[in-house]
């Protein structure tokens, strides 16, 4: 077990480095739907639900930390799609490989998980995925997979 979740550590701490490292945007919240949606490219911190830590999502970029955005087949070596990978491995059971590209297999896996969550079944990463997706927590003993603040 430790073997497995070593490459999952180092992905988000790598990720954590990358988001705490430099000039992100604002922390704030979600836009409405109604917002343009753009490539999710860099990950933000939002707060998680029943704790005090902060959850890695998608986001715009690392300027502009909206996180109405979406990840779809084609989008390839992309530090968003890494984490989702980890999520969907993660939190939601599925077999794929993290290799940072967004194809046919991310797509099949996003769409079992989107089943799961009770939102509908595009194999796209959207707002809505991300709103009703649980994210990954690291903690002294691993990680535990835990919901967005309601709202957020």
């Amino acid at each position: 077990m430790k073997k497995l979740l070593a490459p999952v550590l180092v992905a988000i701490l790598t990720v954590t480095t990358i988001v705490t490292g430099s000039g992100t945007g604002s922390f704030g919240g979600i836009e409405p739907a109604s917002a343009a949606e753009r490539t999710c490219t860099s990950v933000g911190l939002r707060p998680a639900e029943g704790t005090i830590h902060k959850l890695l999502v998608p986001v715009v970029s690392r300027n502009v930390n909206s996180a109405s955005c979406t990840l779809s087949i084609g989008d390839y070596n992309n530090v968003a799609v890494q984490l989702i990978q980890n999520v969907l491995r993660l939190c939601y059971g599925q077999n794929i490989t993290v290799d940072n590209d967004y194809g046919p297999n991310t797509a099949a896996a996003v769409k079992r998980a989107q089943r799961q969550m009770g939102v509908a079944q595009t194999g796209v990463w959207d707002r809505d995925t991300t709103l009703a997706s649980t994210w990954i927590s690291s903690t002294r003993n691993g990680y535990v997979c835990r919901k967005l603040v309601p709202g957020y």
